[in-house]
């Protein structure tokens, strides 16, 4: 596994810290992890070895006011201000894994900012993978793993498709995502949030 880190200009300048883990082979896909609220990317390093031992390449970022980048600690202007920087770190990913199908892993906040980032450009993506997002189906509770959303507006057990979401953008675009879960290795209880 090779790993490296760098940095690029975000929204405003901001200097956005990144990892990129790369496997051993050519790559199956790519996958980028969109952190939470008070954590950084390298929280995330064993979901990268997880997925890098498996043939994929990954990259994660420091969203502004997190990890190593810049801004004031755990603080944004506007919400879209991520959705924004990682529409640029995409864009550089696509620079450089041209050939790779990408995923898009989003945790808590970072699910939020990844399922914006879907509504507005989820024709760059083959996928997102969201994990502690509250998102409610249309005509049903919030969604939960393991669980789709029926015709009648329940759901049903034992598939892994847990609904689809409807989203409106902050420009009025609106768009219908479908979501699959995951057994994901997120990260553990105890570890570091800065």
């Amino acid at each position: 596994m090779d790993h490296s880190t760098g940095t690029f200009s975000g929204l405003d300048d901001a200097g956005l810290f990144f990892q990129r883990w790369w496997p051993e082979t050519d790559p199956r896909a790519t996958l980028i992890v969109v952190h939470g609220y008070a954590e950084h990317s390298g929280r995330y390093q064993h979901v990268a070895e997880y997925f890098v031992e498996r043939g994929y390449v990954v990259y994660a970022l420091d969203h502004r006011g997190h990890g190593r980048s810049t801004g004031e600690r755990a603080d944004v202007g506007r919400f879209g201000d991520f959705v924004v920087d990682l529409q640029t770190f995409v864009g550089l990913i696509r620079e450089q894994e041209p050939e790779a199908g990408i995923f898009m892993i989003g945790h808590s906040m970072g699910a939020v900012i990844a399922t914006l980032f879907a509504a507005e450009h989820g024709e760059l993506l083959q996928g997102l993978i969201l994990s502690g997002a509250y998102v409610r189906a249309r005509g049903a509770g919030p969604i939960a793993a393991g669980r789709k959303t029926s015709s009648d507006g329940g759901t049903e057990a034992g598939s892994d498709t847990v609904g689809g979401i409807d989203c409106i953008t902050g420009s009025g675009r609106r768009g219908r995502l479908r979501l699959r879960s995951s057994q994901l290795p997120w990260p553990r209880a105890g570890t570091d949030g800065f």
